[in-house]
């Protein structure tokens, strides 16, 4: 193509230059944007898959400790109440007189010696 004009023909080829160049510029923006949006969305994904994995160790620890804590909660009360029955044979012999204690006394004797 002829430009009648050297001052037109400059214009023509500056226009086009522009135009290539805002073109190109467009698209490696719009190219940055789409590869921005793709790894923020890998890295999003990546972390939503960290809080995942955190989230069932902690439920699984959780777990592990209450069925702990259950067992931890039945071993004390059996000893709490093996405890009592102690205390309660202890009590028993202080109040007993020793005759009951020995077996001499009148056959009446409510001591359990241990």
């Amino acid at each position: 193509m002829v430009c009648p004009d050297q001052t037109l023909f400059s214009a023509c080829l500056l226009k086009r230059m522009l135009c290539t160049d805002v073109s190109s510029i467009i698209g490696i923006f719009i190219t940055s944007l789409i590869q921005s949006y793709t790894e923020s969305k890998s890295k999003l994904y990546r972390m939503i898959s960290e809080e995942m994995n955190f989230l069932k160790q902690l439920m699984a620890k959780v777990e592990q400790d209450s069925k702990a804590d259950t067992e931890l909660k039945a071993a004390l009360k059996a000893y709490l109440d093996q405890n009592q029955r102690i205390r309660e044979e202890v009590q028993c012999l202080l109040e007993c007189h020793p005759d009951e204690l020995s077996g001499r006394g009148n056959g009446k004797s409510y001591c359990h010696v241990l």
